[in-house]
């Protein structure tokens, strides 16, 4: 991922994040974010992804800005639904029967990624999708 250190902004921070999705259909926390501060809620933003789905097929990542770990506060946006998710993105299938595939996701290609003020939630619609993200905190 270090093509995706390409990407700076003033005042903000870089770090990477990874999940595990192992069920599919089911929410998993990307990472949560420092909504209550004394300074202000940060937001977070993917600048750059890769998807690795070892069975190959094509895979649908959906993202919402929700606190999983938390029911009440702060408000989520969106849901894992396809209608209700904030962003969607699909990673192409493998050329070859049961050979995993890789899909990265540029800064130019995550340009309509919203701000997320809780948590990046995602959803991913095989099991075992490995995602790793860069995401910008501001």
């Amino acid at each position: 991922m270090a093509a995706f250190d390409l990407y700076e902004e003033p005042f903000a921070m870089m770090v990477r994040k990874k999940v595990f999705v192992t069920s599919a259909n089911l929410n998993f926390q990307l990472t949560r974010l420092p909504w209550f501060w004394s300074q202000g809620p940060l937001s977070g933003r993917i600048t750059g992804m890769h998807i690795v789905n070892p069975s190959g097929l094509l895979v649908t990542v959906r993202f919402w800005d929700q606190d999983l770990t938390n029911g009440s506060a702060p408000p989520s946006r969106g849901s894992g639904s396809a209608q209700g998710s904030l962003f969607m993105v699909s990673a192409t299938a493998s050329g070859a029967s049961g050979t995993g595939q890789s899909s990265t996701f540029n800064v130019e290609q995550m340009k309509g990624f919203p701000e997320m003020y809780a948590g990046i939630a995602v959803q991913a619609s095989d099991v075992n999708v490995a995602i790793f993200a860069e995401v910008r905190l501001k």
